[in-house]
């Protein structure tokens, strides 16, 4: 009896051994196989191409709920618990050598511990004359897109909340295997 409950120890800890050891086999091949991404950024002003679109940040400004207030956005842009907003221009240009369909509101920015995506409501109401975040792109032609993109107070910590303007925010144009930057300067 007592060596069948030895044994039984002994298949279970080999078992979970084995998995271990296979897993951190995988992971290591893993991660052979698909190396850490390069890190391309670019500051504003400064033409970045991936995907032969070819594009440009201009205008980037931070908004606090008092300033959005000021400017009069619609209520149901800012959220009950206030919100502050990142806004800038992006000039897209296609370089691809043929036409080519944009999703200009597919992209992200990030900041260290967060990242977001484009807020549809307020991307309607800055870009009134011409709502089109998914366009067609003949080879050459340039369109320009104001991206909004909304950070709200739960998404951090209070403490990072009340130096929220002070952080380094960078528009991700792709992750993979480059992963290419722009580094957003506020006006």
């Amino acid at each position: 009896m007592r060596k069948s409950r030895l044994w039984k120890r002994f298949c279970i800890i080999a078992f979970v051994l084995l998995i271990l050891i296979l897993f951190f086999f995988g992971y290591d091949r893993i991660n052979q196989k698909y190396p850490q991404a390069a890190v391309e950024i670019v500051g504003m002003e400064e033409p970045i191409e991936t995907d032969g679109v070819e594009m440009l940040v201009k205008n980037a400004h931070f908004y606090t709920t008092e300033e959005l207030e000021r400017l009069q956005v619609p209520e149901e842009i800012i959220y009950s618990d206030g919100l502050c907003m990142i806004t800038f221009e992006v000039q897209i240009k296609n370089v691809s050598g043929e036409s080519k369909k944009v999703e200009a509101a597919y992209r992200r920015i990030e900041t260290l511990g967060w990242s977001g995506g484009v807020g549809i409501n307020a991307l309607a109401y800055f870009n009134q004359d011409h709502m089109q975040s998914i366009f067609e792109l003949a080879d050459q032609e340039t369109r320009s897109i104001t991206l909004t993109f909304p950070i709200i107070p739960r998404s951090f910590t209070k403490k990072d909340w009340e130096h929220i303007q002070e952080k380094q925010y960078y528009y991700v144009l792709s992750f993979y295997p480059t992963k290419k930057m722009i580094r957003l300067q506020f006006t």
